[in-house]
């Protein structure tokens, strides 16, 4: 045995490993086996270097041994378990990762392992709850992060398409399944409440979307919650709901379509009418635009400003309907000569021309 020679050999190893030199590498580390055959973190580098040159099932003997010479090192069982994971040996893997995990348990990338392992075997809630504590333990992982990215994606892709389809408790089904393994996914109940809404389960769709904005507050979810709120008749509270949503996103048209439903049902007339014309002014919703405008007529009844006669206008403008766009941009322009009116009056009669 000569200690000297085997650290010579290893160093030398590690530099051309770090060099990519692969073969050489692993010919040098076998050098400083044969020199002091006593190391475990000379056989562990070994198989490390195997696994590089994608030799898994030689690299095996070389971590077992790591993991003979010293039993409680947290790597060295990694490095075993990452071994049986390349040979396909799921289950011999995942005992060796848990062994890692029981004597380093903040090491993120152990959990993460033992979770592509569970994936492997069909076990996506033990292999989620795994990811998940690897993100806890490390959350600005990217790939962490990209993989559980991933999951949640096909997961909300699934779910969407069950509710597209009308397939309301079927999606509450698994959603119920999902809760278990990820009780912290904001979309799961986002997607529960909207289920329940449309079932006209009113009371729990609020503590479902309630549960949603306690774990992320997104405008979707204020206004979903200002919809199930106006179902229960709780018309002030749902604007309180709508106006937390615009000012998480002043860009998204449908909220101040519902802003402005819920302000016309409550007989702000006024005030329903500036909304309706937020909404038409960003919208292309055909669908939404026509209720908007129907409002909209409603309204000028009462309130014969030149601005809402400019967003009549462009309600019909963007229905296509120029005729009755150019009779409402020039009330608008009769009301008050801004440039802007005219501007849009004189549009609305080319289309006209044209469409006619």
């Amino acid at each position: 045995m000569d200690i000297g020679d085997a650290i010579e050999h290893f160093q030398r190893g590690m530099e051309l490993y770090r060099e990519g030199i692969l073969d050489q590498a692993f010919e040098e580390v076998l050098s400083a086996i044969k020199f002091d055959p006593n190391v475990a973190d000379y056989y562990y580098w070994a198989g490390v270097i195997l696994i590089s040159l994608r030799r898994f099932d030689e690299s095996l003997n070389y971590f077992r041994k790591a993991v003979e010479i010293n039993p409680k090192n947290a790597e060295y069982h990694f490095g075993l378990a990452s071994s049986l994971f390349e040979n396909d040996k799921f289950d011999e893997s995942i005992l060796e990762f848990k062994k890692a995990i029981s004597l380093n348990p903040n090491e993120g990338k152990y959990h993460w392992a033992l979770s592509l392992a569970y994936f492997q075997l069909k076990n996506n809630e033990e292999g989620l709850k795994e990811l998940n504590k690897a993100l806890e333990l490390d959350p600005n992982n990217h790939v962490y992060l990209n993989m559980k990215n991933s999951i949640t994606r096909e997961r909300k892709n699934r779910i969407i398409s069950r509710i597209s389809s009308g397939n309301y408790l079927e999606v509450l089904e698994e959603i119920q399944k999902e809760k278990k393994i990820d009780p912290n996914d904001p979309f799961l109940y986002y997607y529960s409440a909207l289920s329940l809404l449309k079932l006209g389960k009113f009371s729990e769709a609020l503590k479902e979307i309630d549960k949603a904005i306690s774990l992320s507050n997104k405008s979707e979810y204020h206004q979903l919650a200002s919809v199930i709120l106006e179902n229960l008749g709780e018309l002030d509270e749902a604007l309180k709901e709508i106006d937390k949503a615009i000012k998480i996103n002043p860009y998204d048209d449908i909220n101040y379509y519902t802003y402005a439903h819920l302000l016309f049902k409550k007989g702000l007339m006024k005030e329903a009418m500036i909304q309706y014309g937020r909404f038409i002014e960003m919208t292309s919703k055909e669908e939404l635009l026509d209720e908007a405008v129907k409002n909209l007529e409603v309204g000028v009844l009462f309130n014969s400003k030149a601005e809402f006669y400019y967003y009549l206008g462009l309600g019909y403008f963007k229905l296509k309907k120029f005729k009755k766009s150019t009779e409402n941009f020039k009330k608008a322009y009769e009301l008050s000569s801004e440039d802007k009116y005219l501007y849009w009056m004189k549009r609305a009669e080319e289309k006209a021309k044209t469409f006619n």
